[in-house]
């Protein structure tokens, strides 16, 4: 079973996920507001921030679900192995290539703001998005192993291809409400100040 670092550290990720749809929403509409430099880039990488949170979430959750449902007896901790390699090779991937699009994002912005928690994010976001390359392009090639060795236990990997698919479908709907939420944010805020200056 997940210890419980393990479990603080999935959770950690769920929160984080939430939080980067949410971020991607109220900034999806302040970008409409923004002429500065960059703006193209930043736009597009604002929609990599959305793929990243579904990946982020339906990563973390894959394994919530699959803990779950091996505590409760339903799977086989072969199965749980087999949702690992499945959800590392589909949201490990979007995770990792979606990252560096940030990391090259989080540079940007502190190349204009230069200021201490601007560089600060950007360093941290670039040897983040180093050390997810260098782990995954040492992991996924046993990943594929482990899927090619699951062989013709096709009840193994129906259960855990269900698994995953159920853990996309609900990151799918989270993200999109956290997303909305803090498109709303935003969308309120710019009303207030419009309001204010036209008193």
């Amino acid at each position: 079973m997940v210890d419980v670092v393990t479990f603080f550290i999935m959770l950690f990720g769920l929160g984080i996920s939430f939080w980067n749809a949410y971020a991607t929403g109220y900034n999806s509409v302040i970008l409409q507001y923004y002429k500065g430099k960059f703006k193209e880039f930043f736009t597009i990488a604002n929609s990599f921030s959305l793929v990243l949170a579904f990946a982020g979430a339906a990563y973390y959750l894959s394994y919530f679900i699959a803990y779950i449902m091996a505590y409760l007896g339903k799977i086989s901790y072969d199965v749980v192995m087999l949702i690992s390699a499945y959800s590392f090779v589909v949201f490990g991937t979007l995770l990792v290539f979606t990252g560096v699009v940030i990391a090259i994002e989080s540079i940007l912005i502190a190349y204009l703001r230069r200021d201490f928690w601007s560089i600060f994010v950007a360093i941290y976001n670039s040897l983040v998005s180093i050390l997810n390359l260098y782990t995954y392009f040492n992991a996924i090639g046993d990943a594929y192993n482990l899927i090619k060795g699951s062989g013709d236990d096709e009840d193994s990997k129906n259960k855990a291809l269900m698994i995953v698919l159920l853990s996309a479908i609900i990151s799918i709907i989270l993200v999109y409400l956290f997303y909305k939420k803090g498109k709303e944010k935003a969308e309120k805020e710019i009303s207030h100040v419009k309001g204010a200056k036209a008193l």
